[in-house]
């Protein structure tokens, strides 16, 4: 065996002293000084802000998929985090959470060892923000469903010594479809639970608060304000169901507006006590203004934890000051209403199975709401029923409802035999089961104030029986009732002793299909007869487009008439039918439509019908996106005869927008036409008049559509009343328009009538017509015609002048003045129309050259030029209206020169041909704004000058008749009212609210009469004042031979001026005119003398006009005593004795200028 130490050095003891000792003690004391100095670098810098800003939150948001926003973080990794000014806001959302701080206690080794144990969670000022929309999706369940999966893990072990809450919200608004919104709040004033976990118990404090405020579309709004405090000790075992827990606390209503107004001063106490396996009281006690509102109490035995056991829920006395909680909300008082009853429900099988019985008395129920009071009736309700959530199944074994007015049933229900509802699949053994449902005794005129504002007088009965077979898979329901002796009430008008009827017979089958075998309604009137009567048939498959319906209506419109107030309307018989058919069947959609008005005779706008009939008939279909319209027709007929058809026909892609339609006519004659031709009373003869129709319409919805059609009036025969020879009119419209959706383009189309040997008579039409919403673009339209003739088609429509009665002018009451017109901003550009008539002719009036020119721009309609040359005279005028200004600004000439009136009379009243003549000349200009009266009174200026020459009128006007009547019989020479007028002129000018009258002088052979001065205006132009000067002048002959020559008179004028005696008063509406006898008192002295002595025989020297004008006038200037003094005699005595002043308004003499031989 070898020596170890053979082949070792031998080291002395100075060397051993100086060896090294060996690294790893220093190295590892090396280690283990920096990993410690690694974990307190590494628990800080976890523990640091950074690290968990840029690390954990990242990671934490990814997850929640939301993004959250830290103002400050502070971490104690083996003890709490504190964060402060936490927000959560979802990704693409709005923000859901935000705390102004929250700190977490918590024992990691404890949390590592499996259990969570946080000896603290405060929450400082907590928000939850809710936002719902109108379809019932918020920001909630949105980023809910963003989530990720979570595994089905159980839930873990609990500790929780300390939760509390301070000052925190959750806000739910929920927007409505109105455009309101509804804001409700959890007020979590303050919430502290101690000791809360699994088999544990602890203090419980909670202070909070409910309210909900409701805003309407029109900004009102409505709030309630709930307080609840609630104390005690809440216990929960090991799966979190409560154990022993006992709580009291206090409900209270803090404010409350609007419909919740009538909940001020509720307050309750509220009482929970729970133990093991028992509900020993849950109690709620309510009082309001100190008075007892009601009791609602639950007990019994129950394990929350199986889910069995029995409760009772009783509530005892529930009067209206319990009850009006809920229907202040929606505005309902319940009066003296008592609720009473009981709820038992019963439990077993874990919950699965369910035995409820409740039984209800309400006494006196009486709703008052802002129509009124219900009368008071009692209601009783009884039902009990069975589900088995396991075998799905539900059985109703008993129900009954009564509802008395007094004690004379009004309203009864009854279940005959229990029913099962099943929806396992397996057939279920029962009878059938039967629910009936009655009426009687009803009076609806104690309810008027709650039924229809038609019917609020009468009785209401009816049977209603339900019918439940084969497990609930088939269902029955019939319904037999009505109304009987009812007022029904519309449109003014009432019919006593209606009745109604109503029959229904519907079956459910297969939860699914649904059959209506029959609906039937009719309302007759007190005789029996039916007034409206509709019927109704059809079936439908739910989930699915499947279904047929056939629905027919009728109505008796002679019975109906009543009913119906509209102005020139009137009906003597007739009948009103629809009748609709539907079907759809695998997409396949197909219908008929018709309607009908049967043997109608009346009246409407002015046209007569005699057992008039229109129908219209219409097949169309709908398959694979495509409409086709089949066999649609509009048939006239008139009794029997038949009065042609219109049909249409077509088809129309409902996915692209695009269709075609063709629209023609078969065979309309008179009997179609009658109507619409009998106001023409001229008309000669309609037996062979026809009407002709073809169009075709190509419609794009997205892009050009286009109307092309010609329509053709023939064989309409007229009377010429000159000649009496009898013509055949036509007329016929050539048509061709296209549109999209910026504007309409009327292409040149042509109207036109039967041509003459004076005129082609056509008419051209184009233009381009902006549409909404691009009427801001530029438009036009051109009307133009060589040449026009309708003197046949005048002779058509005119009508012989009826005989105007006297109307008196009277005065009109003071009145507020109208508001102003208010600017207009028409969302129309540049719109520009001609219209250019080379020759027009009606009669005896001839126009040329008729030509006009009006332009929309910005607001502003500008009409420049509108001129014509009218048989030989010449019209202009111009008109500027700026409709921006907040009354209408305008700006309006006017120059006529040489116009012949007789022209436009002969054409009016061709019977009287020639009896008027003249030349009529004049000028207007005004300027001014408004066109309510005080309106322009208060901004018009102007003036205009007139004059009539070359007349020959006699008075024929009443107006004028009653101004020249007082001044005639002052001076006793009645025969001037027959005197011809040779014309007029006038000049007049407004300016400043004030009527100048510059000059008037009205001109015969006979006399003169001229007026001048100044009318203020009123802001009712008829009751502006008058205080007019009236010079008048007699012939210089007559004046001599009547002695009413003023000394002072010209020697050399035609006529002479008599003093001034005549004054014009009243107001415009009511003028009076007013003589002064005492001026001509000396001069009617002479008068009379010399009226006796010269009555016999006329000197010589009279003048020859006087005596042309006046030979036909009364025996005073022919000769004949006895006509000319009993004349003047018994006119005199009538004049003097009526001593009334007559009204007559000088403004109206034009009527002056008509029918001069009215009067002879």
């Amino acid at each position: 065996m070898t020596d170890p130490s053979i082949g070792k050095p031998n080291l002395d003891q100075e060397q051993l002293g100086t060896r090294e000792p060996r690294p790893w003690p220093k190295r590892l004391k090396l280690m283990i000084t920096g990993l410690i100095l690694l974990l307190v670098v590494a628990y800080f810098f976890i523990g640091s802000s950074f690290f968990l800003r840029s690390v954990v939150l990242p990671s934490i948001e990814k997850s929640m998929m939301a993004t959250i926003q830290v103002e400050d973080i502070s971490l104690s990794p083996f003890s709490q985090i504190e964060l402060k000014d936490l927000i959560i806001t979802p990704y693409n959302g709005e923000t859901l959470v935000s705390a102004k701080g929250a700190l977490v206690r918590y024992s990691l080794l404890t949390i590592l060892g499996g259990t969570i144990k946080l000896d603290q969670l405060q929450l400082m000022n907590p928000e939850v923000i809710i936002i719902e929309a109108e379809d019932g999706k918020s920001n909630l369940s949105s980023w809910l469903e963003s989530l990720p999966p979570s595994p089905n893990a159980p839930l873990p072990v609990m500790d929780l010594n300390l939760l509390s809450v301070e000052n925190g919200k959750v806000i739910l608004r929920q927007k409505t479809s109105g455009g309101g919104q509804n804001v409700t709040e959890l007020l979590l004033n303050k919430v502290s639970i101690e000791k809360l976990g699994q088999d544990l118990e602890g203090p419980l404090k909670l202070d909070i608060g409910l309210k909900t405020t409701k805003i309407t579309d029109a900004g009102e709004e409505t709030q309630l304000a709930l307080s609840m405090k609630l104390e005690g000790d809440l216990g929960l075992n090991a799966e979190l169901f409560p154990e022993k827990s006992t709580l009291n606390g206090q409900l209270k209503v803090e404010s409350a507006t609007g419909a919740y107004a009538d909940m001020v001063g509720v307050n309750g106490d509220l009482i929970l006590a729970l133990e093991p396996g028992s509900i020993d009281d849950v109690s709620l006690s309510m009082m309001r203004n100190g008075q007892a509102a009601g009791n609602i109490r639950v007990m019994g035995p129950f394990d929350f934890a199986t889910s069995e056991g029995r409760i009772v829920a009783a509530f005892d006395n529930l009067n209206r000051q319990f009850l009006n909680l809920a229907g202040a909300v929606a505005g309902i008082d319940f009066k003296e209403t008592v609720m009473d009853g009981s709820l038992t429900m019963t439990l077993t099988n874990g919950g699965n199975l369910l035995a409820l019985a409740v039984t209800t008395t309400c006494s006196n129920v009486s709703i008052g709401t802002g129509e009124g009071v219900t009368p008071p009736l009692n209601v009783e309700l009884d039902t009990t029923l069975n589900y088995d959530a396991d075998g799905e199944k539900l059985t109703v074994q008993q129900f009954g409802l009564t509802v008395a007015d007094g004690a004379t049933p009004a309203i009864t229900g009854a279940l005959l035999k229990p029913v099962t509802f099943a929806w396992n699949g397996q057939p279920e053994s029962f009878q059938e089961p039967e629910f009936n449902f009655n009426i009687t005794n009803f009076n609806l005129g104690d309810w008027r104030d709650f039924t229809f504002d038609t019917l609020n007088q009468g009785e209401l009965f009816g049977d209603f029986s339900l019918k439940v077979e084969q497990s609930g898979t088939r269902m029955q329901a019939d319904f037999t009732g009505g109304f009987k002796d009812a007022d029904m009430a519309f449109d003014g008008h009432t019919e006593s002793g209606t009745s109604g009827s109503l029959n229904l017979e519907m079956v459910f089958e297969d939860y699914t299909r649904v059959t209506l075998k029959r609906l039937a309604m009719e309302w007759s009137n007190t005789s029996g007869n039916s007034l409206v009567s509709f019927s109704a048939s059809g079936s439908h498959v739910l989930g699915s487009k499947g279904y047929n319906l056939h629905t027919e209506a009728k109505a008796d419109l002679a019975l109906m008439k009543s009913f119906v107030n509209m102005d020139g309307l009137s009906i003597e018989q007739g009948l009103g039918e629809l009748s609709f058919r539907l079907r759809d069947n695998d997409d396949d959609l197909s219908g008929v439509l018709q309607m009908a008005l049967r043997d109608y005779t009346g009246s409407f706008s002015g046209m007569s019908y005699e057992s008039y009939t229109v129908g219209l008939n219409s097949e169309f279909s709908i398959r694979d996106e495509l409409l086709k319209l089949g066999t649609t027709q509009i048939d006239f007929h008139e009794d029997f005869n038949d009065g042609g058809t219109i049909g249409i026909k077509g088809e129309m892609d409902l996915e692209r927008e695009t269709g075609a339609f063709m629209i023609n006519s078969v065979g309309i004659n008179r009997f179609a036409l009658s109507p619409f031709l009998n106001p023409f009373s001229n008309a000669e003869d309609f037996t062979e008049v026809t009407l002709n129709l073809e169009a075709e319409l190509q419609l794009d919805l997205n892009g050009e559509s286009t109307l092309k059609g010609n329509t053709s009036l023939s064989n309409l025969k007229v009377k010429d009343p000159e000649s009496e020879r009898i013509k055949e009119l036509q007329s016929e419209l050539d048509l061709d328009l296209a549109w999209n959706t910026q504007h309409l383009e009327i292409r040149p189309s042509f109207f036109k009538l039967t041509p003459t040997s004076l005129a082609d008579n056509v008419i051209k039409v184009s233009g381009q017509i902006p549409l909404l919403p691009f009427m801001a673009s530029k438009g036009n339209l051109r009307v133009n015609s060589p040449s026009m003739d309708l003197t046949s088609y005048f002779d058509l429509i005119a009508k012989p002048e009826e005989a105007q009665a006297q109307v008196q002018s009277t005065s009109t009451p003071d009145v507020p003045p109208a508001p102003q017109s208010g600017a207009l901003d028409v969302p129309m550009g540049e719109f520009d129309v001609k219209l250019d008539i080379a020759k027009l002719i009606v009669r005896n009036v001839s126009i040329k050259a008729f030509q006009a020119h009006a332009l929309w721009q910005t607001n502003t309609l500008t009409i420049r030029p509108l001129g014509m040359t009218l048989n030989e005279g010449l019209i202009k005028a111009e008109m500027a209206m700026d409709f921006a200004k907040p009354d209408w600004g305008y700006d309006m000439t006017l120059e006529v020169d040489q116009i012949p009136i007789e022209a436009f009379m002969d054409t009016l009243n061709p019977s009287e041909k020639g009896q008027v003549s003249g030349m009529i000349s004049g000028k207007a200009e005004w300027k001014g704004a408004g066109l309510t009266e005080s309106g322009w009174q208060r901004n018009l200026n102007g003036a205009m000058s007139l004059k009539y020459t070359d007349a020959d009128i006699n008075f024929v006007s009443p107006e004028m008749r009653l101004l020249m009547t007082p001044i005639t019989a002052v001076l006793r020479l009645p025969e001037l009212l027959k005197a011809p007028i040779n014309g007029f002129e006038t000049n007049l000018k407004i300016e400043n609210q004030i009527l100048g009258l510059d000059a008037f002088k009205l001109q015969s052979d006979a006399f003169q009469v001229h007026a001048s001065g100044e009318i203020p205006l009123d802001n009712v132009l008829t009751n502006s004042v008058l205080n007019l000067p009236v010079e008048f002048y007699l012939e210089r002959s007559i004046a001599r031979k009547s002695n009413l020559m003023p000394s002072s008179a010209p020697k050399d004028t035609p006529h002479v001026k008599l003093p001034d005696f005549v004054k014009l008063e009243g107001t415009i509406g009511a003028p009076k005119t007013k003589t002064d006898k005492l001026v001509l008192s000396g001069l009617l002295v002479k008068s009379g003398a010399g009226l006796v002595k010269s009555a016999a025989v006329l000197p010589l020297n009279v003048g020859e006009g006087a005596v042309k004008v006046l030979k036909d006038v009364g025996g005073f200037l022919t000769g004949d005593s006895k006509t000319s003094e009993e004349g003047n005699e018994g006119e005199d005595k009538k004049e003097e004795k009526s001593g009334i002043l007559e009204q007559v308004n000088p403004l109206k003499l034009l009527d002056n200028f008509r029918n001069r031989g009215g009067d002879q």
